[in-house]
């Protein structure tokens, strides 16, 4: 199990929904007709409600998905709020930037695998290049080496 401090990822979605809600003015109801507006007709008010009381242990993924469409927010928002720890496996835990940059692909979990994680055989050789710092693929867009360059000079 992990340590009292750490949640694994899916208990933090509830109150981070209420948050995003929140911040958007929106009741339970209309969050769940933003996710029927978006084709998913088995949104009700209910099965909000028990997302953000936490009644629902387990939240798939593409529920997951949804609400972050729906609220407009980072997946990665939505499982690791700031100052919690994050149980990823029971045995694995990481501080939120650390999760977020994980799930953002800025960064893998653990130190040394970042060939596997940046070139690896699940990432299509289309979203990838070598980059100039330390020779590990990184995203196309992270960052643009002519700034970085203008930034050495």
């Amino acid at each position: 199990m992990p340590s009292p401090r750490a949640k694994f990822a899916s208990e933090y979605v509830g109150d981070q929904v209420i948050k995003a809600r929140k911040s958007k003015g929106w009741t339970q109801a209309d969050l769940a007709a933003r996710l029927v507006e978006l084709g998913d007709a088995k949104w009700r008010q209910t099965k909000v409600a028990k997302i953000e009381k936490g009644a629902m242990v387990r939240i798939p993924l593409d529920d997951v998905l949804a609400l972050a469409a729906a609220l407009d927010v980072q997946v990665p928002h939505l499982l690791a709020p700031d100052g919690a720890e994050i149980a990823i496996a029971p045995k694995l835990e990481r501080n939120p930037e650390d999760f977020r940059a994980w799930l953002r692909g800025l960064k893998p979990l653990s130190p040394g695998a970042e060939r596997i994680y940046f070139a690896g055989p699940l990432v299509p050789d289309s979203e990838w290049r070598v980059t100039r710092y330390s020779g590990v693929r990184a995203p196309a867009t992270w960052p643009n080496p002519s700034e970085q360059e203008a930034d050495d000079a």
